[in-house]
């Protein structure tokens, strides 16, 4: 009798558990959605801890931009805000320097 009682309360309590995961879900799922989309860079700052001034690693108007795919892509990139284009070789490598690009799956 006592084990029949055991196995109750304990299922109870894993379906009390299970439930409350329920509304998790649909808040991820619902927050999701609302990423998806596209998105334009308006600011880039870092702040490192320790220092006084915070830097602006593409300078103070960099051009960027992400997109969300509802899919769970994403794909990101920024640049400086004074890129111009190459002339030489050399100057193709130094860009580089001017731009960052990334991209992958993304769960929540």
């Amino acid at each position: 009798m006592t084990a029949i009682i055991g196995a109750k309360v304990l299922f109870l309590i894993a379906l009390g558990i299970l439930s409350g995961l329920i509304p998790c879900s649909a808040w991820a799922d619902e927050n999701a959605k609302a990423l998806v989309g596209t998105w334009k860079l308006t600011g880039w700052t870092v702040r490192v801890v320790g220092e006084a001034e915070d830097k602006e690693p593409f300078g103070p108007n960099p051009k960027g931009g992400l997109v969300i795919t509802p899919g769970g892509y994403w794909i990101g990139i920024t640049t400086g805000a004074k890129r111009q284009p190459a002339r030489t070789a050399e100057e193709k490598v130094t860009l580089f320097d001017s731009m960052f690009a990334y991209s992958g799956k993304y769960t929540i």
